[in-house]
């Protein structure tokens, strides 16, 4: 397969990574907000950087969602519907709630403030370019071994798919050992991702190349906490 077909493989599992990434940050805004009005003393470590809100959001999101999983499990009733449509007609409900409650504050002029406030802020800027960099040589990097070959890596070989589908055809989690020293949470992270688009061949691609987008994700993090 040529660089064409692989990029436009990466350009999909990127929409499918980021929307699910979305989602669950979403639903994971929605308790943080509780918290957050509840407590009275701030938890942020930056009370005006939209990432770290965007990822202590994410954080919370995956952990409520991988408990939500394990519920439906149960009943072998983890699927598209329940999994992803559910969240995602919470997370509507939950933005349309945001935007009336925020109403007297212009949402639009707040964040353009914080921004401008960013872009005029010389050490943050210098911190977002260096950040930039580290980004698109991994991604150079990264490309040329996730491309290298068809195959998958060799530390991930088809097993993992085999899983990931079983849950997305079954509803529940197959009682067969992972490997790897993987939890089964891990499945529903990956066949939740997956619930979107449960086509074999975007399962295999986002197997594949998945992980160049959970190292943007990880860099992000330790921008965030450096």
């Amino acid at each position: 397969m040529d660089n064409i077909n692989f990029l436009i493989a990466f350009f999909l599992v990127g929409i499918i990574f980021i929307l699910f990434l979305f989602i669950i940050s979403v639903f994971g805004y929605f308790f943080f907000f509780i918290i957050t009005k509840r407590s009275e003393k701030n938890v942020l470590k930056k009370s005006n950087l939209i990432l770290e809100r965007f990822l202590i959001s994410f954080g919370i999101g995956i952990s409520v969602y991988i408990s939500y999983g394990y519920i439906l499990n149960l009943f072998n009733q983890f699927n598209f519907f329940t999994a992803y449509v559910c969240i995602l007609f919470f997370d509507i409900g939950f933005i349309i709630y945001y935007i009336i409650r925020k109403k007297r504050i212009n949402l639009s002029k707040s964040y353009v403030l914080k921004i401008k406030t960013f872009l005029l802020n010389r050490a943050r800027l210098l911190s977002g370019l260096i950040l930039l960099i580290i980004i698109v040589l991994s991604f150079l990097l990264y490309w040329d071994i996730t491309t290298a070959s068809l195959g998958l890596l060799r530390r991930y070989p088809y097993k993992w798919v085999k899983h990931a589908y079983y849950l997305i055809e079954n509803g529940s989690i197959t009682l067969e050992n992972l490997g790897y020293g993987y939890p089964s949470g891990f499945v529903f992270i990956t066949s939740g991702s997956l619930l979107i688009w449960p086509d074999y061949l975007t399962a295999y691609f986002f197997m594949k190349l998945a992980s160049i987008f959970y190292l943007f994700l990880y860099i992000l993090i330790s921008f965030v906490i450096l």
